[in-house]
C-alpha cells in the first residue's frame, strides 16, 4: 500500500476569515436597508472609498471594489432587459404583420403594447408606489391580456374600416 498523504500539526482554519485572490483578505460588506436604492447608495460608497484611494496605496493596500458589489448585478440586468426588449419588439412586430397582414395595422398593435406599459409605470409613480418584483410580475401577466386585446381590437377596427370602405 503506498502513501495517501502526509500528517502534520497546523492550526485550525479561521472561521470567517476571508481570502482575496488566494490572499488573506478583509471583505468589507455594507448592506441596504429596506427600501434604500442599492444604485444611488452604492455610488456614494464609492466617491468615498475613492477618496481613500491615497491612503490605500501608502498602506501597500490592494482595493477591489467589485468582489460583492449588489449594483453589478442591477446594472447588468438592466442592460439585458433592454437588450431583450429590442429584440422581443422586432418579433412581435413581425409575428403580428404574419397574422395580420398588414403592417400598419401590427405597428399600431406593437405601438400600443409599450403605450400601455409606460402608462401603467407613470400611473404607479405618480401614486408613489416603488417598482419591485411583484409589481413587475404583475405586469408581466397583465402583458399578455394586453396584447391579446391590442391584436384583437386593432383587427377589428382595421376590418370594419375594410368592410366600411368596399
Amino acid at each position: 500500500m503506498s502513501e495517501l498523504g502526509t500528517i502534520r500539526f497546523a492550526p485550525e482554519p479561521a472561521i470567517s476569515a476571508a481570502q482575496i485572490m488566494g490572499k488573506p483578505g478583509v471583505v468589507l460588506m455594507i448592506l441596504g436597508q429596506f427600501g434604500a436604492n442599492t444604485l444611488s447608495m452604492t455610488k456614494r460608497i464609492e466617491q468615498t472609498l475613492n477618496e481613500l484611494t491615497p491612503v490605500f496605496s501608502q498602506k501597500n493596500i490592494n482595493f477591489y471594489p467589485h468582489l460583492f458589489r449588489p449594483a453589478d448585478y442591477i446594472e447588468r440586468s438592466v442592460a439585458n432587459l433592454s437588450s431583450h426588449l429590442v429584440l422581443g419588439a422586432a418579433i412581435v412586430v413581425v409575428i403580428l404583420y404574419v397574422f395580420l397582414f398588414n403592417w400598419r395595422t401590427a405597428f399600431i398593435s406593437a405601438l400600443a403594447i409599450p403605450m400601455s406599459l409606460i402608462g401603467a409605470v407613470l400611473v404607479l409613480l405618480t401614486t408613489g408606489q416603488q417598482l419591485n418584483i411583484m409589481v413587475l410580475g404583475g405586469l408581466a401577466i397583465v402583458l399578455g391580456e394586453v396584447v391579446d386585446d391590442a391584436i384583437i381590437d386593432t383587427e377589428n377596427i382595421f376590418r370594419r374600416l375594410r368592410e366600411k370602405c368596399a
